[in-house]
């Protein structure tokens, strides 16, 4: 390369580099800028502090102003009453439900067997209408019943054990209001015992046949002391008010002997 141009490209280098070291300097800036207006750590907890202050204050405030200062010199534990009302207002807010659900080593015997389908058909009477309107009885076969009492039928047994209702009368009123099983209350919710525990969704039907048992004993409890016999049970359903049904206690009985469910007891 002649010697004349050397200085002329020396000069156009030293411009190129110039220009890509302002670049450069340049992307840094801007990136320093960027970094610098972003909150650090302490700089948010600091905000939620003075956030937080100052919601205790009104709260503070609002209280010596609902009580008119007549606690003014009561000195109460401000932070613990402000955390309860933001966990308050978070539940009421999200309208968070709880539910109790209970659990039996029972369960197994309450399993989803289908029963097999039979040409044979049994006619149940009108389904007990607990509080509620009767609607014609769909159909159900004989062996579907014999499944259903197989199903339940330690359900029952135990039941009786722990709170003296007879098995076979449970029974019995669990066959005529789900129409052994059939029903959609008892596919859908769990529910073998009608109107009375129309307003509850179980988890299982072990839970709805213990509730129905406590609920039992809440109404009958000398006879279940006494652990009366069947009969008198339907009696005493029959003049109480939980059924419409005026041959209800008939409908029970009738039942009971055309399965034999006195066998259970």
């Amino acid at each position: 390369m002649p010697t004349y141009q050397q200085p002329k490209y020396a000069v156009r280098e030293r411009e190129r580099s110039a220009a890509r070291r302002t670049h450069r300097e340049g992307k840094l800036s801007r990136s320093s800028r960027y970094t610098s207006s972003l909150p650090t750590l302490q700089e948010v907890l600091h905000r939620l502090g003075i956030g937080f202050q100052k919601l205790f204050t009104a709260l503070h405030y609002r209280f010596h102003q609902l009580t008119a200062g007549t606690l003014s010199e009561v000195r109460l534990p401000w932070f613990k009453i402000a955390l309860a009302a933001i966990a308050f207002f978070i539940l009421t807010q999200k309208n968070i439900q709880f539910s109790i659900n209970m659990r039996s080593p029972l369960s197994g015997f309450s399993d989803d067997r289908e029963p097999e389908e039979q040409a044979e058909q049994m006619s149940l009477a009108q389904p007990i209408s607990f509080r509620s309107a009767s609607t014609a009885t769909p159909a159900v076969t004989a062996s579907q019943v014999s499944a259903y009492v197989d199903r339940f039928s330690k359900v029952a047994q135990t039941e009786q054990d722990k709170y003296g209702v007879p098995a076979s009368l449970k029974m019995a009123q669990a066959i005529i209001e789900s129409q052994a099983g059939q029903a959609q209350a008892a596919k859908s919710r769990h529910n073998h015992f009608g109107a009375p525990m129309s307003k509850r969704i179980f988890d299982s039907a072990w839970e709805n046949w213990r509730a129905h048992s406590l609920m039992l004993v809440r109404y009958f409890p000398e006879l279940a002391e006494r652990q009366a016999p069947a009969a008198e049970w339907a009696t005493a359903l029959q003049q109480s008010d939980l059924v419409r049904d005026k041959n209800y206690s008939k409908k029970l009985m009738a039942t009971i002997r055309q399965f034999n469910l006195d066998e259970l007891d």
